[in-house]
């Protein structure tokens, strides 16, 4: 199912920070996979030389297993650097959407996206009413969320009393409760990882070794 509106825009601004967040990171690791692979070659090629007379195929050895050394050494800070990018970028995803939370225009126009969206899953057939459940703090924005989504697409929304033990975001679930659409900020954080790991994999890291 497609992300409502507002977390594509959510996507987008987490992409466009994801660069940025690890240049530092990224340029810093690449400099010393290079010191490493240039400290390898140098020291495989001093002792190629000093036993290439006597003892060539043994040196020609030895120098291989150094630059292969070296080359798997920078192949795992890279990897390393990588994963580092990628948590960061993770942890500024979480603070947008909890930043958005302190926004109760920005929040409440969230949740209601998240409520249509969720509609068309969790209501039957001829049905135009679902239940929604938050955390304890945020009911009250849920229920004018709930209200507007009313107005403009002619739904019924129920927002349920219970609060939902959730950090942020809600759970819309069908009239008898069979059905559910998690759009809590766990879930959606979930939905973000595969895309913002291919977005370090592919775009951050252009051109180096997986």
């Amino acid at each position: 199912m497609p992300l409502p509106d507002n977390i594509e825009l959510l996507c987008l601004a987490i992409k466009k920070r994801a660069t940025s967040q690890g240049e530092k990171i990224l340029e810093k690791a690449k400099k010393e996979a290079q010191r490493i692979l240039s400290s390898g070659l140098r020291e495989a090629e001093r002792e190629l030389e000093a036993k290439r007379l006597e003892l060539k195929r043994q040196a020609f050895q030895d120098a291989r297993r150094k630059t292969d050394g070296a080359e798997l050494a920078a192949r795992r800070m890279i990897m390393a650097a990588r994963e580092e990018i990628f948590k960061k970028v993770m942890d500024k995803a979480r603070d947008l959407l909890f930043e958005t939370r302190e926004k109760p225009e920005a929040y409440k126009a969230m949740v209601k996206s998240m409520i249509v969206n969720a509609l068309s899953v969790v209501a039957g057939e001829g049905e135009g009413k679902v239940v929604v459940q938050a955390p304890q703090r945020d009911i009250p924005v849920i229920k004018e969320a709930a209200r507007e989504a009313e107005k403009d697409f002619g739904i019924e929304v129920e927002v349920d009393e219970q609060p939902a033990e959730i950090e942020g975001g809600i759970l819309v679930f069908s009239l008898d409760r069979r059905r559910m659409v998690d759009f809590s900020f766990d879930a959606l954080l979930k939905r973000l990882e595969p895309e913002i790991r291919a977005l370090v994999a592919e775009k951050v890291f252009s051109g180096e070794g997986s």
